[in-house]
């Protein structure tokens, strides 16, 4: 492919001789005795790790992990972008990009590639959606190498990915992200909104604006949140100092793995040390210490002056978002969530942690994502679940001859109506009763029973043979069944598009569970 090249990591055994020999010669801070992590990150807890780092951690086997993907770098906007490329092997695949944030690296993402682009292989139901993942390092950071320029904001970055995924020859896709990626995201679907089908993130950072009246009548759950923002703001500086003099700090953090250890720490707390060395170890391996910082101040810079503050100067995004909220993590405020981003039709609280979500709880964030998309997919995934159903059975059988359902593509089909997962289940119980009589709740009515159903009754009209009258077979049956569980008008082999199906009914938002309180160390959004 034009402009694609080939990338495996390698990083010269020089360089890691040089990083033990930066640890031994480190020089420490002092604790005051009996305290904790009042002060900051605690000497205690950046020595044990180091002395990890040093002795105890495998770079090598890391680097094994990242190097099992096939990697890639190009060039985009004039920077030298590195990325991961897992293709699923499932048909139809939903291809989706996923933005990292600071401290991370595209490391973060390595707990979630194999459910999302492999689910079957996962213990994942056969109707789970499969997903095409374009994993890229961000300017400035990581593989991508330092960046050599001004101006690598978030939404610069949005505009490059959408160039990115063009140049990989996809038409239609998702865009996800968590920190940083929480703002790439939706820049992306700005910069592509005929080509991204939604928008999945961790953190929706809306913050109030300074206009009248804005913070009046708040809600119990938004006094929460402005309580969790004023702890943040009083006890977190990375973001206002990186915002400010990212190159000052930088100076230090460039020649001392220690400091850069302690200074990601802040963030990181307490999760496990492979996890935490591994994304500290790209950014000090890399040299990308100090442009991978710049990215705070090009983000103030970039909204200065153009928009009060608080707001996008965009004005709000308009592509369907669904967030993904995590206990230990900047809590969402509706009311400015939805001045930002005007067609939320998901919004999912979990009380289990936290902002490395990928890392700390992938089922859920998975499971999130799998759902967002499955209700912007519509009908196209319903028909290719069934297919795969028929196909494989139960026991994944060799796929017999189908007949070919159409999917209309012309004005007014091309894109399937927005719905988010409560009116998918609510279209679920009203299929159930043509599927199956009892009421157990055992997962009819979902795709994968409605096509174990017409494999067991219908077979002939949908191709499987064709019932030994050598004929085209009946297509009528699975149409039915479609437009039973969509609610979305499809129409037979050779009829013509007119004017395009209904509109689903407006989503309904839902939360599984409340966000329990923000503990230490806690996760401070960059604030413009």
């Amino acid at each position: 492919m034009a402009n694609i090249r080939p990338f495996r990591i390698e990083i010269p055994e020089a360089d890691l001789d040089d990083l033990r020999a930066r640890l031994d010669a480190a020089r420490w801070a002092d604790d005051l005795p009996g305290t904790g992590w009042e002060y900051g990150v605690p000497a205690a807890h950046v020595r044990k790790l180091a002395g990890y780092w040093r002795n105890g951690f495998d770079w090598r086997r890391q680097e094994a992990r990242l190097n099992a993907y096939p990697q890639f770098t190009t060039t985009l906007d004039g920077q030298n972008v590195h990325f991961l490329h897992v293709r699923s092997p499932e048909p139809g695949a939903l291809p989706l990009i996923l933005t990292h944030g600071w401290p991370g690296s595209v490391a973060e993402f390595l707990d979630v590639i194999g459910p999302l682009t492999d689910p079957r292989a996962h213990g994942a139901d056969p109707e789970a959606i499969a997903f095409d993942l374009v994993i890229p390092s961000l300017p400035g950071f990581g593989f991508s190498g330092p960046t050599t320029e001004r101006g690598w904001s978030p939404r610069r970055i949005g505009a490059a990915w959408a160039e990115l995924m063009a140049r990989l020859g996809y038409t239609r896709y998702g865009a996800a992200g968590n920190d940083w990626g929480s703002y790439v995201a939706p820049e992306v679907g700005r910069a592509a909104p005929d080509r991204v089908v939604g928008v999945h993130v961790t953190q929706l950072f809306s913050l109030p604006a300074g206009q009248p009246g804005e913070l009046d009548n708040l809600s119990a759950e938004e006094q929460e949140a402005m309580a969790g923002l004023q702890w943040e703001e009083e006890n977190l500086v990375h973001d206002r100092v990186q915002m400010v003099q990212p190159q000052t700090l930088a100076h230090g953090l460039a020649d001392s793995p220690a400091g850069l250890l302690g200074w990601h720490c802040q963030l990181y707390g307490s999760l496990d040390p492979d996890y935490i060395l591994t994304n500290v170890s790209i950014h000090w391996l890399t040299g990308t210490v100090a442009s991978a910082m710049r990215l705070y101040w090009e983000f103030r810079h970039d909204q200065a002056g153009q928009a009060p503050s608080g707001l996008n100067p965009a004005g709000p995004t308009t592509l369907p978002l669904g967030l993904a909220q995590f206990s230990q993590d900047f809590k969402a405020i509706r009311r400015f969530a939805e001045r930002d981003h005007s067609n939320i039709v998901s919004w999912n609280v979990y009380d289990q942690p936290g902002h490395f979500s990928a890392h700390q709880s992938p089922d859920l964030l998975v499971a999130d994502i799998r759902r967002f998309y499955r209700g912007r997919l519509g009908l196209r995934a319903f028909v290719r679940v069934v297919h795969r159903v028929v196909a494989f059975g139960d026991h994944h059988r060799e796929p017999r001859r189908l007949a070919q359902v159409p999917f209309p593509h012309r004005a007014g089909h091309g894109r399937q109506p927005e719905r988010d997962v409560t009116a998918v289940e609510e279209r679920r119980r009203r299929v159930r009763p043509a599927v199956r009589a009892s009421g157990a709740d055992d997962g009819e009515g979902t795709p994968l029973e409605v096509g174990r159903q017409l494999r067991r009754t219908e077979a002939p009209f949908w191709g499987i043979g064709d019932g030994g009258r050598g004929g085209r077979p009946r297509e009528r049956p699975i149409l039915q069944a479609a437009q039973q569980f969509t609610h979305t008008p499809v129409l037979p082999a050779g009829a013509r598009s007119g004017t395009g199906g209904r509109r689903a009914p407006p989503p309904v938002a839902t939360a599984p569970a409340r966000c329990l309180p923000p503990a230490r160390p806690a996760r401070l959004a960059p604030l413009p």
